[in-house]
Order: structure tokens, then sequence, then C-alpha cells
């Protein structure tokens, strides 16, 4: 479905599995995301080792075990900024505003293997 081209084609680079792979109705514009690039066993060792005590270790914390994750996370808030800022500057959003998924042109092909 278009969010799922938009979010591909976009500079932000998100593969998601949209509504439409999740036996959705063609009006439910939901999508699947999981950012899963980090190793979990590292991760586990770490955080048995050194657990963090704070909520702001906790964040210092994710983003030593899994930057990619993080960086995933972050793509994906610029990309719904991007898509709802028309609407923000409008000063009315709501739920019923149809969004415009945005597929920019590429001028080349991103490599996805690394």
């Amino acid at each position: 479905n278009a969010l799922g081209h938009s979010l591909l084609d976009h500079p932000h680079h998100i593969a998601v599995v949209t509504g439409d792979a999740l036996m959705l109705t063609p009006d439910d514009y939901g999508a699947r995301v999981a950012f899963v690039d980090y190793d979990g066993k590292a991760a586990f060792e770490s955080y048995e080792n050194d657990p963090p005590k704070t909520q702001a270790e906790e964040i210092e914390f994710v983003k030593r075990v899994a930057p990619r994750v993080v960086e995933g996370i972050e793509q994906l808030d610029a990309y719904v900024k991007e898509i709802t800022a028309p609407l923000v500057r409008r000063g009315n959003f709501s739920p019923t505003d149809r969004l415009r998924f945005p597929v920019p042109e590429r001028k080349t092909r991103p490599d996805y293997r690394s």
C-alpha cells in the first residue's frame, strides 16, 4: 500500500509490513514495525553485569547496545513529523485528516545489503 512504499522510498528508508499483508481491511492503514538489529546475547550480558539504575542510564544502555534500533526509531519519528507538518501548520490536525504519503524521486537505489 501507499504507506509502505512511501516509508521505503522516502529518504529514511523504513521497511514495514503493511495492512494488506496483515490482512487488514483496505481502509485500515496499519503497519507492523520491528526494530531488531542488535546482538541480544551481548545486550543481555551487559545488562546482567551492570544493570542501569536510573532512567538516564537505561536510555544510554539502549543507545549503546542497540544504536541502529535507536536510529530506526528516530527515522520513523522524522518521517511522521514530515508528513504531518502541513496539518500541524494549519493548526487543526485531527484523526479524520487523510494523510498524503510522499514518495520522493530517488536518484540512486540504496544498498540494503549492508
